[in-house]
């Protein structure tokens, strides 16, 4: 395993705790998890949040098989770099169209999602350029 692939690896285990880690607490707690305190949920929203906790939590599984078989991987490290990014670019969306959260973590959150993926395409194109010119 060269350098590249390693970082990659490294990149996409990162992932998958991110999704390992929102996924589950998501799934358990519900939408109730961001909500003001005394604010009722409904059914309606509640059921939107976790299956996209389930989401989350399942790029998450595939970004650890990913991680085991870099070594394999293709064009899918784009995809999932693309699905990365766009997670991203949900947030700046939020961000312009309802406000600005008071929530610091957030801005980690949204730099590591449209950061990581530009690492990631960056180390697949390096990565490829180097099988085709072998």
């Amino acid at each position: 395993m060269n350098k590249k692939e390693r970082i990659l690896q490294i990149l996409f285990f990162l992932v998958f705790l991110i999704g390992l880690s929102g996924g589950i607490t998501n799934l358990i707690k519900g939408v109730a998890l961001i909500m003001p305190e005394g604010t009722a949920v409904t059914p309606y929203a509640d059921n939107v949040y976790r299956y996209l906790a389930g989401i989350l939590l399942g790029a998450g599984f595939i970004a650890l098989w990913m991680a085991f078989n870099i070594q394999k991987q293709g064009d899918l490290v784009y995809i999932m770099g693309a699905a990365i990014f766009l997670s991203g670019l949900g947030r700046v969306i939020s961000m312009i169209t309802v406000g600005i959260p008071a929530e610091v973590r957030l801005y980690v959150y949204v730099t590591l999602e449209l950061g990581l993926p530009i690492l990631i395409w960056i180390l697949q194109f390096l990565r490829q350029k180097e099988k085709v010119s072998k």
